[in-house]
């Protein structure tokens, strides 16, 4: 791998493999302090709110894929 990518990312990573692409998604360093740090920015929202945030920005990233193909 890359050195800036390395130097950037780090060298541990998630890997989600899709029917086109693989994902690397970077491990962080302590992943309860960075799930804290995400939590953090829920704070006031409903579950419901965050379902729905999610089903809209899934919604809207698969066309954009099918817009590509």
């Amino acid at each position: 791998m890359n050195k800036a990518v390395r130097t950037r990312y780090g060298e541990k990573f998630y890997i989600l493999e899709t029917p086109d692409e693989l994902i690397l998604l970077p491990i962080p360093e302590d992943p309860v302090a960075e799930l804290a740090r995400l939590g953090k920015k829920l704070q006031g929202y409903s579950v419901e709110e965050i379902k729905a945030a999610i089903q809209e920005r899934a919604e809207e990233e698969a066309l954009s894929g099918l817009r590509r193909h």
